[in-house]
């Protein structure tokens, strides 16, 4: 039965590659849910903003923007913070919204004054999103529209309006517990048909626009394609029957950001088409990499939904944060975590190179030296985090990973940041043979900074594997603490880590370090070899430090075939235990635990559920030992009983998934499971 099953899916795989995979933006509306209503709903946001907006709830009448979403505070501000009124018509017949790549849009009907509104938004810079309102009569009218802002109650301490600012901006500071401190700018073209009524200046702000007024832009609400590449504005109509209005929503944190934001928000106003329409194709050039290669329509849709995913939890520079970089998801994880940041970066440099080089710096502008520190030199912390940045451990060594990739991807203009990070990746990687290498024989532990288990298990990734049940720790120094066990993924990661410095120092010119490196790693292919690999199981185990192999057969030995530090005997033996549906071959593939073991536990975190991140290694691991047959029936197994994975609705990514009913589990919209569900896409499995 289990064979009949994998060729099935083969099939299935290998028939929906006949159907076009397409490359318009317009095509994958709706990839994930953006209305309130849905649990853990997709907040829109673009470049890094620390503000974001969504539809409002389906029983709402207004024709509305829910938000502002704030990042890092309050969440969700308001249901309708942004609603239109025509006529002084509150209620739209019928409203209907959607997300498309880089857009999210709102449009109703409004029957007494006989009109179709629309509200649009895309994102200006890291501090401001762009709306741009349009208004269609279907006959002659001079019936009043009103744009109106209903903020949260509590949230302002009081609202300033300066007429005569050019442009003309309404100021509302955050005073609720919780928030950040920012303030929003809420400003509008300045223009003689804009007049404003402030109802009550903790609750609503009514921007009264004159529709007897011809607007001031040359962008005709009739445009129908906001992210098409081309401007083909038609002809602008009249005032008596169509309008565009725009306003510019800003959240910043000081009054230096807002001084910066009111200059690009004047050019916007000046010429407010070219915004959207850069926008527009920045994201259709985003789309176009995202699905290059995909091999299905089904597979694209994964692709755009993986690029949402990533381009959502991006939060800009601010505070901690000296370069941007990505939450693990907006929901749960505000701060940019050590190996999260490298898995981003992966997939990154296929989008947006300079993204991947930010999210790697923001890590090695925390790297630690003995002068700063007085121990653990060059170390990199676990997570920055407002109020938490923890130095207990770090993660897992990755980093060079993602610049070696970068500069495959990106070769001229990653150089010089390739150039700059360089001595940061291998003083970070002795860091490893300095600080957790207790017994000094070449095979690495997993540790911590002080002595506390759960710090080292914390530095593995791996929270509550059950390999580290019994685990014990050992002193290896000052402010230097080492599990009682060499951990295959681990000392996989070094060997890996080795050749992506040595692949990067021959693209920097220096042979010779390249050399040395690529010595050292075969000495430690050998080494582990022999060190982690059990004949009796055919996987590849921890080990203690007296030489003695755990029992516990998990998914820390995928990265050992990722890697190629096993022997193609070794391999062949791994991949048949990869192949059996009681260990590894679940219905939803590669679990974090063998399912025969009595831990097992499918819901259990890091105790059997499937993370993609492991998946991806499995699948790159069967790949580069040429097991693609067996690679591709599991992968196409993983889109199949994955929820949300091989169907073309808007299911978010989960943080890991059941691998007996592919149910998604713990967060939504899951930063490393999208990054490599697009590397998967891509077909970038080195």
């Amino acid at each position: 039965h289990m064979i009949t099953r994998l060729l099935l899916l083969a099939a299935a795989l290998a028939a929906g590659s006949a159907d076009p995979v397409h490359k318009d933006p317009l095509v994958y509306k709706n990839v994930l849910n953006v209305s309130v209503d849905a649990p853990n709903f997709y907040v829109f946001s673009d470049l890094g903003a620390w503000h974001g907006f969504a539809l409002p709830s389906s029983s709402s009448k207004s024709l509305a923007l829910a938000g502002p979403y704030l990042h890092g505070g309050p969440g969700m501000l308001g249901d309708s913070f942004f609603s239109v009124k025509v006529g002084g018509e509150e209620v739209a017949v019928s409203w209907e919204g959607e997300l498309l790549p880089g857009l999210l849009k709102v449009q109703g009907q409004f029957a007494q004054a006989h009109a179709n509104a629309s509200l649009e938004t895309v994102f200006l810079s890291s501090r401001t999103s762009a709306i741009r309102i349009n208004v269609t009569y279907a006959e002659p009218s001079t019936s009043p529209f009103a744009l109106t802002l209903a903020g949260a109650a509590g949230i302002q301490t009081r609202v300033q309006f300066d007429a005569t600012s050019t442009p003309h901006t309404l100021v509302a500071r955050l005073t609720r517990s919780g928030a950040p401190n920012g303030q929003i700018r809420i400003s509008f073209a300045p223009s003689d048909s804009v007049s404003f009524e402030v109802s009550d200046l903790k609750r609503e702000y009514t921007a009264q626009l004159n529709a007897s007024t011809k607007h001031t832009s040359e962008e005709s609400s009739t445009h129908t394609n906001p992210n098409s590449n081309t401007n083909t504005s038609p002809e602008t109509p009249t005032a008596a029957s169509s309008h565009s209005f725009y306003v510019a929503f800003t959240f910043c944190f000081n009054d230096t950001e807002a001084a910066v934001e009111a200059g690009l928000i004047s050019e916007f106003f000046s010429s407010p088409s070219r915004v959207f329409a850069s926008s527009g194709a920045r994201w259709a050039d985003y789309v176009n990499k995202a699905t290059s290669t995909a091999a299905t329509p089904a597979q694209a849709w994964l692709g755009v939904k993986a690029l949402l995913t990533l381009m959502g939890n991006w939060r800009s520079a601010h505070d901690l944060f000296l370069h941007g970089g990505l939450y693990p998801s907006f929901i749960g994880y505000q701060g940019f975590w050590a190996w999260d940041s490298w898995k981003h970066a992966r997939a990154l440099v296929h989008i947006d190179p300079a993204l991947a080089a930010s999210q790697i710096q923001a890590l090695y502008d925390y790297q630690m030296t003995k002068t700063q520190s007085g121990f653990s030199s060059s170390m990199i912390p676990d997570v920055i985090m407002p109020g938490n940045t923890n130095w207990c451990n770090t993660k897992p060594p990755l980093s060079a990973w993602a610049v070696a990739s970068l500069l495959r991807v990106s070769p001229g203009p990653s150089r010089a940041f390739a150039q700059g990070i360089f001595p940061h990746l291998l003083a970070y990687h002795q860091w490893w043979y300095e600080y957790r290498d207790v017994n000094h024989n070449g095979l690495a532990e997993f540790g911590a900074t002080e002595n506390r288990k759960q710090c080292m298990a914390w530095e593995s990734g791996m929270d509550n594997a059950v390999r580290f049940d019994d685990t014990t720790l050992a002193r290896g120094g000052p402010s230097a603490w080492t599990a009682s066990q060499e951990s295959v993924d681990l000392n996989a990661f070094l060997y890996a880590e080795k050749l992506f410095l040595a692949e990067i120092a021959i693209a920097l010119g220096n042979q010779s370090l390249a050399t040395a490196l690529q010595q050292q790693a075969a000495t430690l292919k050998t080494q582990a070899q022999a060190a982690f690999f059990n004949p009796a199981t055919g996987f590849m185990h921890d080990r203690l430090l007296n030489g003695t192999l755990l029992p516990s057969l998990g998914c820390e030995g995928f990265a050992a075939l990722w890697a190629g530090l096993a022997s193609e005997a070794q391999a062949a033996s791994m991949a048949r235990v990869l192949a059996n549906s009681t260990l590894f071959n679940t219905p939803l593939p590669f679990p974090t635990f063998a399912a025969s073991q009595k831990q097992f536990d499918p819901t259990g975190y890091w105790r059997g559920p499937v993370w993609i991140d492991q998946a991806f290694f499995a699948l790159a691991g069967l790949r580069r030992y040429n097991y693609t047959t067996q690679a591709d029936t599991m992968f196409a197994s993983l889109l199949a009983h994955g929820q949300g994975l091989g169907t073309t609705d808007a299911t978010p990514l989960g943080e890991y998934y059941n691998p007996l009913t592919g149910q998604r589990l713990g967060t939504s919209h899951f930063g490393w499971t999208a990054a490599h569900l697009l590397l998967m896409v891509l077909g970038d499995w080195v």
